[in-house]
């Protein structure tokens, strides 16, 4: 006895559509992240502005190392928001980088959210004027 609806998915009713739905759901991909009112553009402006505010605490920062801290949270929210969303829109091949703050993965949302604690530390001790 076989199930035709195992071999190919598309074809297999409503049973595999829902089980389809649910595994297509947890993906990495920024069209299923991202489903508010605003869309793409405004995940892009959301994601651009933290950036920004990353490189303003790292021409604030006290010393070289909450500079380094800051700028490295900046290039890796940029270059991993990048990337996700040139996958999501057929312009790169799929990388397997999760969106910051966003996607499903955990190890790099924990990861993403110690790096944004200390780029905030940094950014609460300001330089001492002279």
């Amino acid at each position: 006895l076989r199930c035709s609806c195992l071999e190919n998915p598309r074809d297999g009713g409503a049973w595999w559509a829902a089980i389809y739905a649910v595994a297509q759901s947890q993906t990495q991909l920024t069209r299923r992240s991202s489903s508010g009112s605003s869309g793409i553009p405004g995940l892009c402006l959301l994601i651009a502005l933290i950036t920004y505010e990353c490189l303003l605490m790292a021409a604030r920062a006290r010393d070289l190392a909450g500079t380094l801290i800051c700028t490295g949270m900046a290039a890796l929210i940029a270059f991993q928001s990048f990337a996700n969303i040139a996958v999501a829109t057929g312009v790169f091949p799929n990388t397997g980088l999760p969106l910051p703050f966003v996607s499903y993965g955990v190890s790099s949302l924990i990861s993403i959210y110690i790096g944004i604690g200390l780029a905030m530390n940094v950014g609460l001790q300001r330089k001492l004027s002279n």
